[in-house]
């Protein structure tokens, strides 16, 4: 089985890790990159390499190397959309240059995700390489739209078809060594205040108007402290649902400073424990809402579901996350962490179609931050276990 790490390009992973770098790809500017993925998944012989848009110009990159049948297939899976740089000042090397310094790779995406990426798919030049087909088939698909989870990335090419595997690493993590097995889910939720407008004036007994602002606090308040039920979760170790209250808010366009507001808007983001019920948590909040309305006549609410990603998770005992396990303790003398993922992403999409994911890969916080990195003994390290890991998986250790 080690021989497999005879015909993998460590160097060449993390060369690879730079030149993705040097390719931006902010949200809705993925085709460079996509096109430069698929030409070199072209040139190390993968059987079939095809792009796939859900939208124009924003390609998802998709390639199979066939088994020969008989075994569960694996698909790697990354993201290419990235955040923008930002701020070009608040960076200290050029955010798309790529370059190697204090032993890491620097640049945006390096650390979320172009190392992981690179990963794979040197993996996968060293199962070609190596001449012998698996039994399962080898599939890889790089996708837009996750950074702000759309559709048009890997939910897309689950729908239509294009992408089937048994089990999914998804080639990032925060922390090398953790495997998130599970993802908590997201909801988020728009609540519309009705008032009545007027013009601002001195308090009087007489009732001429309903600020919608101020009923709209009440929400917040309310929502603020309202206990959603769940079962606590091992993989979640002191954590629980929580709901983020007016992460925006505003009152109608023109609104003028001296009037009394007769609409107001707030958005609330509420995050999810695997095994809660998402229509649930929806109806418990707007229930919380309605008996505001019971104790104040004068307030009138609309509650708008906006977006929902239920939360997911992979069965404790899939093979996949053995053998992970298994492979970077051998490399590392490390024992790997099965965690918790307190944030959403494409496992949704993955989980949901069957295909049982986990994220494994180069970690750390420099994501979507000035001055991203990722360190360069991690790229060597995780491509390993890649390795070893798709190995065990599609021959059948």
């Amino acid at each position: 089985m080690e021989d497999i790490l005879k015909f993998l390009d460590l160097d060449g992973t993390v060369k690879l890790c730079q030149e993705l770098v040097r390719i931006p790809s902010p949200e809705g500017k993925e085709k460079d990159v996509a096109l430069f993925i698929a030409d070199y998944l072209k040139k190390i012989g993968l059987d079939e390499v095809q792009l796939v848009e859900a939208e124009k110009d924003r390609p998802n990159v998709v390639a199979r190397y066939k088994g020969t049948g008989g075994g569960p297939s694996l698909l790697f899976y990354g993201h290419i959309d990235s955040e923008s740089p930002g701020v070009p000042e608040q960076w200290t090397v050029d955010p798309y240059g790529g370059i190697i310094k204090d032993g890491k790779v620097w640049g945006r995406a390096s650390k979320d995700m172009r190392a992981g990426i690179s990963g794979f798919i040197k993996t996968a030049e060293a199962i070609i390489k190596r001449g012998q087909r698996p039994k399962g088939n080898l599939v890889l698909a790089f996708c837009v739209d996750e950074e702000v989870a759309g559709p048009n990335g890997i939910g897309y090419v689950l729908k239509k078809g294009y992408v089937k595997a048994d089990a999914a690493l998804y080639g990032e993590t925060y922390r090398l060594g953790d495997i998130m097995r599970a993802d908590s889910g997201v909801l988020w939720i728009r609540i519309t205040s009705k008032g009545i407008p007027a013009h601002c004036q001195l308090k009087t007994a007489e009732k001429k108007s309903i600020n919608a602002v101020e009923k709209m606090a009440k929400v917040i308040l309310k929502l603020d402290r309202l206990k959603l039920e769940y079962k606590e979760h091992s993989l979640f170790h002191g954590m629980g649902p929580g709901i983020t209250v007016g992460t925006t808010i505003q009152t109608k366009e023109n609104q003028l400073i001296n009037a009394v507001p007769d609409r107001c808007m707030a958005t609330f983001d509420v995050r999810l424990l695997p095994g809660m019920d998402t229509d649930e948590v929806f109806n418990t909040i707007s229930k919380a809402v309605a008996e505001i309305e019971k104790e104040d006549p004068d307030a009138k609410f609309i509650v708008e579901e906006v977006f929902r990603r239920g939360p997911s998770e992979t069965p404790a005992d899939h093979p996949i996350i053995g053998i992970v396990s298994r492979n970077f303790e051998k490399l590392t003398g490390q024992k790997a962490r099965v965690v918790g993922h307190e944030m959403t992403s494409d496992e949704y999409f993955l989980r949901n179609a069957g295909i049982m994911g986990i994220h494994f890969g180069p970690g750390n916080w420099s994501g979507h931050k000035p001055d991203e990195h990722i360190d360069i003994e991690q790229i060597h390290t995780v491509a390993k276990v890649y390795a070893l890991s798709a190995h065990d998986y599609l021959f059948g250790k």
